[in-house]
């Protein structure tokens, strides 16, 4: 069985566990409370993500739609390839690298079982971790975050526009700088396999 590229990005940050005390909530000027936002974006029928990864190694990016509550498609991208990933329920179809201007209806996917959209979605692995984290400081609607656990430290800046998170920014020290940048909230397309696409077990 092919295993999927993964679509966790950010990695460094999301493996840390949600346990431990949660900071007061922060009121983001004119906008809701950074806590309140979090919880709003991962509760959302669907939103659509752009996250960007950038190492000494390199840089990748992936563009995805999170449909609530348990779908997930989109692709990743570097060096001009990308891996296409479709997750439903409980199943995972990951396709084959290919040239990033490849049609959509020349995939083909191979099917796998999945932990699951919630599971593998870098929003849902990334927001919550404020609980972590120690209030620095605001402007405007940016609110920042310092996290420094298990020798990791990092940079959080949340940007709330209206009841949702429209950005989540962090700069890990000495590792590089990871971003999520979420639209479309409630008017996402709907998750699905690309038209014409082809599916091998």
């Amino acid at each position: 069985m092919r295993r999927a590229a993964p679509l966790l990005l950010l990695g460094l940050l999301a493996v840390a566990g949600l346990a431990g005390a949660t900071v007061g909530a922060v009121q983001a000027p004119n906008g809701t409370p950074v806590p309140e936002a979090v919880t709003n974006t991962l509760a959302a029928s669907n939103f659509t993500e752009d996250v960007l990864q950038q190492t000494s190694l390199g840089s990748q990016t992936a563009h995805l739609v999170y449909e609530a509550p348990d779908r997930l498609s989109g692709y990743q991208e570097s060096a001009g390839r990308r891996t296409y990933v479709v997750i439903i329920g409980t199943v995972e179809y990951v396709s084959e690298t290919v040239p990033s201007n490849t049609p959509t209806s020349k995939l083909v996917f191979f099917k796998q079982q999945s932990a699951g959209a919630p599971a593998v979605d870098p929003a849902h692995n990334t927001l919550p971790i404020y609980k972590q984290a120690t209030e620095k400081g605001r402007n405007g609607d940016v609110t920042t975050y310092r996290y420094d656990r298990n020798g990791q430290q990092a940079t959080l800046d949340y940007t709330v526009a209206g009841a949702y998170v429209s950005v989540f920014d962090a700069t890990i020290v000495h590792s590089g700088h990871e971003s999520i940048t979420i639209t479309k909230v409630g008017s996402s397309p709907a998750v699905a396999l690309p038209a014409g696409a082809a599916v091998r077990g």
